[in-house]
């Protein structure tokens, strides 16, 4: 994550957690914000059943610091959730994956494969990086 925040052109990298009512964690996120630009998640991470709630909280956090959208990759346990929130579903990334072990690429496949801003490679310096 330190690397992640070596970023300035894709503004602050912010952090949140949400809780419920009772205090409760249920979740938490990670995104660029740079009030006037559309906002790159790097992370988000909900509870189960909690997914809602958690994007809730992203969209009216990033909509607070000046972002007028957001974007990033999704989670299959994230989808659900999405679907009636009025956020738009484009495909503009792919993964290649490759295992000598059978059980990790059915795993993937399945959807039980966990493949984010953090894990794919959106936080390095080489994805919109200046160097000098």
């Amino acid at each position: 994550l330190g690397d992640a925040e070596q970023k300035p052109e894709q503004g602050e990298l912010v952090y949140a957690v949400v809780a419920a009512r009772t205090g409760t964690l249920v979740g938490a996120f990670a995104y660029y914000a740079k009030a006037g630009a559309i906002g790159r998640v790097l992370q988000v991470l909900a509870q189960p059943g909690q997914a809602g709630p958690v994007i809730d909280c992203l969209v009216d956090h990033a909509a607070k610091r000046g972002l007028p959208g957001l974007r990033g990759r999704t989670q299959p346990v994230l989808m659900e959730a999405m679907l009636g929130r009025r956020i738009a579903f484009v495909h503009v990334y792919s993964t290649v994956l490759h295992s000598r072990d059978p059980a990790i690429v059915q795993a993937c496949r399945d959807g039980q494969g966990f493949f984010n801003g953090i894990a794919g490679e959106h936080w390095c310096r080489l994805i919109a990086g200046t160097f000098g």
